[in-house]
């Protein structure tokens, strides 16, 4: 388990939030499994945008009231099937992971988080649309491969499946420090550890860049294996505030 933390109001036990994601993926080579690089070609590294991809953060159900992962995860499948069944879906890919912010207060906030990456049209974000709507989502974060005017930082480490706990809630520490908002999620063999600057929450990305290579460095520092992947996206935003419509 990772991200251990105090229980707060909504009900989140310490070890609630992430458990194993490999019992959440789909069947190897199965129906809707996308068939990364040919069915669950383990060579596959989620890091880097691929062309066409289209990768999708779900998240903010704490703050409606939702009190189980296991209500969380229900969701979850719900909308993993839907997504099977959508013709011109391919690459489909969802984990159940957790998301980090600082809410009020300055404090850091874990919840839990749909980790969605896919090929597709126009009616997958559709149903991503109505996805949000139906949970009463703050909003949806969509990453898109870089392009013109809309160019921004990513970065992605993956840390070891054995990393030790107490070096986890180091690295959580440090990201509350620099107020960072991430992602955690579980791949194959390791931990992934993933940053954006979103444009339209007020990410900068030098100073995003920066913090990160310093936690590089504190990840040396701690004798942590890492492995850092930089890579630049464009982001969109579905915001509850605009009827869920993309900014």
């Amino acid at each position: 388990m990772i991200l251990k933390h105090r229980a707060n109001k909504f009900g989140w036990e310490k070890d609630d939030l992430i458990y194993d994601v490999k019992k959440e993926q789909l069947e190897e080579g199965g129906p809707g499994s996308g068939s990364w690089n040919g069915p669950g070609d383990p060579r596959f590294a989620w890091s880097g945008m691929g062309r066409g991809e289209i990768r999708v953060g779900i998240t903010s159900f704490i703050k409606k009231g939702v009190t189980s992962v296991a209500s969380v995860k229900k969701a979850m499948d719900e909308f993993k099937g839907k997504m099977i069944e959508l013709k011109g879906v391919s690459k489909l890919k969802i984990i159940f992971g957790t998301g980090i912010y600082i809410g009020e207060n300055e404090r850091q906030i874990h919840e839990p988080t749909w980790v969605v990456s896919y090929k597709g049209n126009g009616k997958a974000l559709e149903l991503i649309q109505a996805t949000a709507k139906q949970h009463n989502q703050e909003s949806v974060l969509l990453c898109r491969e870089k392009k013109s005017g809309n160019n921004h930082f990513a970065g992605e480490f993956e840390l070891p499946k054995q990393i030790d706990k107490k070096d986890m809630r180091r690295i959580d520490k440090f990201i509350e420090q620099k107020k960072l908002g991430c992602t955690w999620y579980k791949l194959g063999s390791t931990w992934r550890l993933r940053f954006i600057s979103v444009h339209q929450w007020g990410g900068n990305d030098k100073k995003i860049e920066g913090q990160i290579n310093v936690l590089k460095r504190y990840l040396g520092h701690i004798k942590v294996s890492r492995k850092l992947t930089k890579y630049r996206v464009s982001t969109g935003v579905m915001k509850a505030s605009n009827n869920y419509k993309e900014e």
